[in-house]
């Protein structure tokens, strides 16, 4: 059976498909108490952005909201794949692990998958349960992948950020998939979304 992410094979794609992919993924946030909410990729505005070694910072807006994001990406043949870590005004330590997956052609259909099981791991350390789900938005060339109870602190957290690299094992359509991002970078740019975040909420609560 065909899987949604087989396409993700083959030779690293050149930089335009790159920044088609990072300006086109919408705003995500997962929570284990409510749906996942999604803005349309046009309504999406990027300021502040900044490099951090292979992962980024930026803040990303809409009319009615706004998310502090660090993302870092790998390419692939037809697709490009970025995962993101994002922070909410007012939760600047409640970190939401997201994925986008560019692909070579807009979906047919809205679908979202019921909760799966995988894994993930960084470089040689203990390996950790993780709960995730998988949609697609009609019309929009992009699978978004919303990780569940993921949180800052504890092992996997040190781990993340004292590592040089995280692979995720992910399954879907009884078939198995493996995603690589390098960690290089990762620390100094969850540090800056946070900072962003704190210092946003201190300017909100004194106004003058």
């Amino acid at each position: 059976m065909k899987g949604p992410f087989d396409f993700l094979a083959g030779k690293e794609r050149g930089c335009a498909f790159l920044k088609w992919c990072l300006s086109a993924v919408a705003i995500l946030m997962a929570a284990p108490a409510c749906e996942t909410v999604q803005a349309p990729a046009h309504a999406t505005k990027a300021i502040l952005e900044e490099r951090h070694g292979e992962w980024s910072t930026r803040v990303l807006y809409t009319a009615t909201e706004a998310r502090f994001r660090a993302s870092t990406w790998y390419g692939e043949r037809d697709s490009a794949v970025v995962l993101n870590l994002d922070l909410a005004p007012g939760k600047c330590s409640n970190y939401v692990m997201t994925m986008n997956v560019g692909i070579p052609r807009t979906a047919q259909r809205s679908f979202s998958s019921d909760h799966l099981y995988g894994q993930i791991r960084v470089d040689d350390k203990s390996l950790h349960e993780i709960k995730y789900a998988y949609s697609t938005e009609q019309g929009q060339p992009v699978v978004f992948i919303s990780f569940y109870a993921f949180t800052a602190g504890g092992d996997l957290w040190q781990e993340l950020i004292q590592g040089n690299a995280v692979r995720f094992k992910l399954s879907a359509a009884e078939r198995n998939y493996y995603l690589n991002f390098t960690l290089n970078g990762f620390s100094s740019a969850v540090t800056r979304i946070q900072e962003i975040c704190i210092d946003l909420q201190n300017r909100t609560y004194f106004p003058n």
